[in-house]
């Protein structure tokens, strides 16, 4: 259990806080002003978390639908076209890789010049606009190539297509599908971003759902006048097929992109701050690929193992969707083409054979669409704004009648319309989008290798059809995963929150939906080109003039070389980080609880603490912890209630003067004590709870600190604590976590400076006859490390091998968050304040030397580290032991203060509980040196993580007390919804800090299982899932938190 901080301004009052219970002891209706750390500028709502309604989506994405029709005319009539204009199949190949080619570059650069836009009307509108006049443009030049070049070359109607006409003509349609695909790249690019800006976070699953519906509608429009004879039925449109698609495709493209463009209002982006990315060059070529590759050391890890699985999925992706008409038409017209067909004829042959193939896309468009339309109703929703949740960003806006509590008793709406319940119904139970993309993946390797057994256009046709139920996942799933996790980010980025990317200098700029989309692309478009290259030695190798059947089926071999791409794609990779943010955290993540307890029996020696607390004073209710819980004689009972709570690990201290109640290396050690331990684990390892085990929680043995002093003397305290951890790694060799020391911080500060934790020395003498706060806290933590780094080296040389266990340390800290936030005094200061706290002990530890900060204030007073033990403190620790509570502000204090004054320890620096506008930092709680902050929780994590180089975590301690609970009945104790809360809160950021920051934390125990001693605090403090009865035997009920924590990590723990 972590101690009370002595400097936070516990006094303070703030007008937005209620303190106080209601009158009938509801604790949870308590009124707060939510962390500041989740709030918008003062005045500003932040509607981003807000759930849009379908229409504005509609809206929103309809302009995809016209970019769709476009794209399938291309892809339907396109080879089709070309062909017909004379070209090889080999050279429609090499065309083709105009495609994924202006993808790979058209896309990223668009991506970032309309990130970098400041047009007033929008940033994505201009780009939507002018792709979609080149579109059109380039479109009808193409169309028209024929005639164009027969104009140009002044060639009369009768003239025969051969020679300059048709090898000017190939050359004029390569040319113009170049720049046909660079300006559908530049709107697609536009559309792609505008949809991501334009959703919130809980809507990017729906908004990309309607997106993909929208798309199947385009294809189905698109394949519909494809499979028409349209010069039959509309020759105004053109005299040819691809003349009139051209037509309608324009047509479609520009009407939705135009209302799209008029009825969804962008924000201004001027209105955005200066960010670095905008004075990070000029975008010229060298520029551009500097962007892009910083771009790409920027990509979050979620991001990038999406495009990962694109990349391999696009390689098998490319023939299918450009060569499947040609596919089922060769098919159609191979028994079809005999010896003495005239030119006119085979011509004709492949226009319906074309319009066939085009019929397999239509039934593929309806099926895609189909499956669009019907998925999302039975696919579980990653993420959904949770009641009393999605305002959250509404929280804090300065106004107490507008505070909504995060820690009110019912969160939840109770009047859930019929439909809401209905559709949560059909969901398919374990059916999540990731899983569903899996699904189609496999399905469409099945599809593909089936074109071995394929020999009728009907079984291609039937074929065709069914693998739109994998392109309807693909035109979903990626885009929607990639714009949530890009929303998500956004947000936590709002919140103050530091976010992790793969990018090695430990730059954070923002996530710009442009370039990281565009960087999605090209994960698409990069593999086409390879496969284009690939089909097209395919085809040299393999194809027959066009008047003669296919004997080699150069077509179907393109498609299986498409096969044995994803093949190679590992398709659990999909299930990564599954339903991220929800499953936050790994499969064999461990939770459970953390508790200690010691009673005067079988031989125990007292400890510094018995001493302490007959000091009157001492303790807060006069109170001891000889009995506490008793949970010495109640092991049975409690590992029961581990049992039933589900917990899978539990964390529980040693007491030293159990063992060797005298302490010293030369004492007797106590056999009775060491076999209560031994049975205790082996209790805990058959009931299949992982046992960590802490050897020092702040009870040094009282023999030792009366003998030499106790952690005042190095050479002694580490040579008795070296002695006992020996002892107790031959006890135990069935526990794989060792603990050396309990947070140190405590053990040092408040016992050596302040005096409130035993043995109570201070320089105040009204306090104690004995101490002096400038030094004997340094003196102390340095024992400390030095015998944590003995102990390691025991551990390490004669045990681990043989127990394959892991030894750590246990710190504490809280989160510093400036006072004022444009105060670079204020900023530095917190992290003067975090090594102050922290890194005293783990620099040393990581680093083998104590931070710099330090050094300079305390000058002789920090004693130094021998090479020898600097040698063998750095490195030892197998996993960082985080004991974290709540988070502060820090004031610096300015140089007219003057020095730092001598019994300063924590950096010249204020702790205060509110900011600068005298907004607290969260809701007041018993303990009066505790406010939860979930979000500084996470900060914290990402802190350690990014300072210790990614060091495995295990969150040792995190709870909190409830304003008032021991004074409410047994009865309302139980129901400790304030305490429930924070722990959904907490865990919640634990987990977004595992799956989106990158943190390695592997477990997680609260504090605590049982009411117990709360040291200086005595038992007026509760912090137990556990409800002890301290008057009636200490009776155990469970309470609502309990019972509710198993429930809360199985959202987010992945599953096996």
């Amino acid at each position: 259990m972590v101690g009370r901080d002595p400097s936070p301004d516990i006094n303070e009052e703030s007008p937005l806080i209620s303190p106080q219970p209601a009158v009938n002891g509801d604790v949870e209706e308590q009124r707060l002003s939510a962390s500041p750390l989740l709030a918008v500028e003062e005045g500003q709502h932040d509607h981003s978390a807000l759930s849009r309604s379908s229409w504005y989506l509609i809206l929103l994405t309809l302009s995809i639908g016209g970019l769709q029709i476009v794209w399938s005319v291309e892809l339907s009539n396109g080879s089709p076209y070309l062909l017909s204009l004379g070209m090889s199949k080999a050279l429609v190949a090499c065309v083709w890789v105009a495609g994924p080619a202006t993808g790979a570059v058209v896309q990223p650069y668009i991506g970032l010049l309309s990130d970098r836009c400041k047009v007033s009307w929008g940033k994505r509108k201009p780009f939507m606009l002018g792709g979609m006049v080149g579109t059109v443009i380039s479109s009808f030049l193409l169309a028209y190539a024929k005639e164009l070049m027969s104009v140009f070359g002044g060639l009369g109607e009768d003239a025969k297509y051969e020679g300059t006409w048709k090898t000017m003509t190939i050359i004029w349609a390569t040319v113009l599908m170049w720049l046909l695909d660079f300006s559908i790249n530049t709107v697609q690019a536009a559309i792609r971003a505008f949809i991501c800006d334009g959703a919130p976070a809980c809507d990017q699953e729906r908004a990309n759902a309607y997106a993909s519906r929208i798309i199947g509608v385009g294809n189905v429009v698109g394949y519909i006048f494809g499979y028409l004879n349209l010069p039959r039925y509309f020759s105004f449109l053109g005299n040819t097929q691809f003349k009139g698609l051209v037509a309608i495709a324009s047509i479609a493209l520009s009407s939705t992109v135009l209302i799209s463009v008029l009825t969804i209002k962008e924000r201004n982006p001027k209105l955005d701050p200066p960010s670095a990315t905008d004075e990070e060059g000029s975008l010229g070529i060298v520029g551009f690929f500097k962007q892009v590759r910083l771009a790409v050391r920027r990509l979050p890890p979620s991001i990038r193992r999406v495009c990962d699985i694109q990349f391999f999925a696009w390689m098998g992706w490319f023939s299918f969707l450009y060569y499947i008409t040609t596919y089922v038409a060769q098919l159609w017209v191979n028994p079809r083409l005999t010896p003495g067909l005239s030119p006119e004829e085979v011509d004709e042959l492949w226009a319906k054979g074309t319009r066939i193939g085009t019929f397999a896309l239509l039934l593929y468009a309806i099926v895609s669409f189909s499956t669009n339309l019907i998925l999302p109703f039975l696919v579980v929703p990653s993420y959904s704004p949770k009641s009393g949740q999605a305002d959250r960003s509404e929280i804090g806006h300065g106004r107490s009648d507008s505070h909504l509590s995060a820690y009110r008793t019912d969160r939840s709406n109770p009047r859930t319309s019929f439909a809401n319940k209905l559709l949560k119904r059909i969901q398919i139970p374990g059916l999540t989008l990731r899983r569903a993309w899996l699904l189609s993946q496999i399905l469409y390797v099945t599809c593909t290798f089936s074109t071995f057994f394929i020999s009728t256009p009907t079984a291609a046709i039937a074929m065709t059809a069914v693998v739109g139920i994998s392109w309807a996942l693909s035109l979903w799933a990626p885009f929607a995963l990639i714009s949530a996790d890009i929303a998500h980010r956004k947000d936590a980025k709002r919140k103050g929150l530091k976010v992790k990317t793969t990018s090695v200098d430990g730059d954070e700029e923002e996530d710009r939906a442009g370039i990281i989309l565009g960087l999605h692309n090209v994960a698409i478009s990069a593999p086409q080109i390879i496969a284009t290259l690939i089909s097209s030695l395919i085809f040299q190798a393999l194809q027959t003039p066009r008047n003669m059947p296919d004997v080699n089926d150069s077509i179907g071999w393109a498609l299986r070389f498409e096969y044995l791409i994803p093949k190679l794609t590992n398709l659990k990779e999909i299930m990564v980080g599954e339903d991220m943010p929800r499953r936050g955290l790994p499969a064999d993540f461990l939770w459970g609880y953390q508790i200690e307890g010691a009673v005067d029996a079988d031989g125990r020696g007292p400890s510094i603490w018995d001493t302490f607390c007959k000091i009157p004073g001492k303790i807060a209710d006069g109170s001891s912890g000889e009995v506490a819980c008793n949970s010495y004689n109640r092991t049975a009972d409690d590992i029961s209630l581990l049992k039933q709570t589900g917990a899978k690990a539990y964390r529980f201290s040693i007491s030293w003067s159990r063992i060797i109640p005298l302490g010293g290396r030369d004492d007797p050690v106590n056999p009775a004590g060491i076999k209560h331990y031994q049975k205790f684990v082996d209790d805990l390892v058959d009931a299949g709870i992982v046992p960590f085990v802490t050897l020092f929680h702040w009870d040094l043995p009282a023999e030792l600190d009366e003998r030499y002093g106790g952690f005042l003397n190095q050479d002694e305290f580490v040579r008795d604590f070296a002695h006992y951890a020996r002892v107790m790694f031959e006890a135990l060799p069935k526990v794989k976590h060792w603990i050396t020391f309990n947070e140190p911080f405590c053990s040092t500060i408040l016992g050596y400076h302040s005096g409130v934790f035993a043995p109570g020395h201070t320089s105040d003498r009204s306090k104690s006859p004995v101490g002096n706060s400038s030094t004997e806290p340094w003196i102390a933590g340095h024992s400390i490390l030095v015998a944590h780094a003995e102990a390691v080296k025991i551990y390490r040389d004669d045990f681990k091998s043989k127990a394959g266990g892991q030894i750590g340390i246990t710190l504490n800290g809280d989160w510093a968050e400036p006072w004022d936030a444009e105060d670079p005094e204020d900023v530095k200061a917190c992290e003067r304040r975090l090594e102050f706290a922290i890194s005293w002990f783990s620099d040393p530890i990581y680093f083998g030397h104590y931070p710099q900060s330090m050094i300079d204030q305390l000058g002789d007073r920090l004693p130094t580290f021998t090479p020898e033990e600097s040698a063998l403190l750095k490195g030892s620790n197998d996993f960082y032991g985080m004991n974290t509570y709540t988070a502060n502000y820090i004031k610096h204090k300015p140089a007219s203060s003057g020095p730092p004054a001598l019994d300063d320890y924590s950096g010249h620096l204020e702790i205060l509980q509110h900011d600068k506008t005298g907004r607290s930092i969260g809701p007041e709680t018993q303990s009066p040196w505790l406010r939860p902050c979930a979000p500084g929780f996470r900060k914290l994590l990402n802190w350690l993580s990014h300072r210790y180089g990614r060091p495995v975590i295990y969150v040792t301690e995190n709870g909190t007390s409830i304003k008032g609970e021991s004074k409410l009945s047994s009865t309302e104790i139980l129901q400790d919804n304030f305490r429930l809360q924070y722990f959904r809160d907490y865990i919640t950021a634990m987990a977004e800090a595992v799956a989106e920051d990158g943190v390695d934390c592997r477990g997680y125990m609260a504090w605590s299982l049982l009411d117990n001693f709360e040291w200086a605090e005595g038992y007026e403090t509760r912090f137990g899932v556990t409800f002890v009865d301290f008057e009636h035997d200490q009776e155990r009920h469970l309470k609502k938190s309990a019972l509710a924590l198993k429930g809360i990590f199985e959202e987010f723990i992945a599953k096996a």
